[in-house]
């Protein structure tokens, strides 16, 4: 039997060439580290750059770049906080959540073609085990 090492490790490669494939046939033209912070801003929008840096556990100066090709690419926004203004805090803009939701849509619909053929109970077995393993693993 596989190790649970080399399954997650499997599952995680096959779900990153997923997402490659669907990022080379959207019109985002993005890399898979400037798709992960644009999905982080879709989850917890508001953050600031500091915040989320740490979150995706990158150099913030690093970080401020890729912020900044995003920005110029019009999928994000930085605006001060209201209290703090040196304090910046990113956003979506509505080019930038529409083209994401409709990557995220084509993510889904592949992978629930993936389930096909298998029976419901088989399909909700997989997803909520994924959700409770998930859980289970950010200690939540």
């Amino acid at each position: 039997m596989e190790s649970v090492h080399s399954v997650m490790e499997k599952l995680l490669q096959d779900y990153q060439r997923l997402l490659k494939e669907e990022l080379k046939r959207s019109s985002l033209n993005l890399t898979e580290v400037l798709y992960k912070i644009l999905y982080e801003a879709y989850l917890h929008e508001g953050l600031s750059i500091k915040e989320m840096a740490n979150k995706l556990t990158t150099d913030l100066t690093t970080f401020s770049r890729q912020v900044q090709t995003l920005e110029k690419s019009g999928f994000l926004r930085r605006l001060p906080n209201r209290q703090d203004r040196r304090i910046l805090q990113l956003f979506l803009t509505e080019k930038g959540r529409s083209e994401l939701e409709s990557v995220i849509k084509n993510v889904e619909n592949r992978i629930v073609q993936t389930l096909n053929g298998m029976n419901e109970f088989e399909e909700e077995t997989i997803i909520r085990s994924i959700i409770q393993l998930s859980k289970k693993m950010r200690g939540t």
